[in-house]
């Protein structure tokens, strides 16, 4: 996870930090999520933190074939095993 160190937090490269703490936007994915992901197998298309996947996996949905164009990223799959 050396990528990590090379993250611009205050720049959009999929991990935009204001977004992240942005309450309003990410208590509405909360609730549109909580209601419309169970039983769903879902697709994650730039996930950048990945905190839209975990709020499905958190809500029910079967798994997430998530995809990142980062190449430190690429892409993913999970499932609620993963949370444990």
């Amino acid at each position: 996870m050396e990528y990590l160190n090379d993250i611009n937090w205050g720049s959009d490269d999929g991990v935009f930090l204001p977004m992240l703490n942005d309450f309003r936007r990410n208590w509405f994915y909360e609730r549109t999520l909580s209601t419309s992901v169970r039983d769903q197998e879902c697709v994650d298309i730039g996930f950048g933190t990945g905190l839209l996947s975990l709020i499905a996996l958190k809500h029910g949905a079967k798994h997430i074939t998530a995809y990142e164009s980062n190449e430190d990223r690429k892409s993913t799959r999970l499932n609620s095993s993963h949370l444990g």
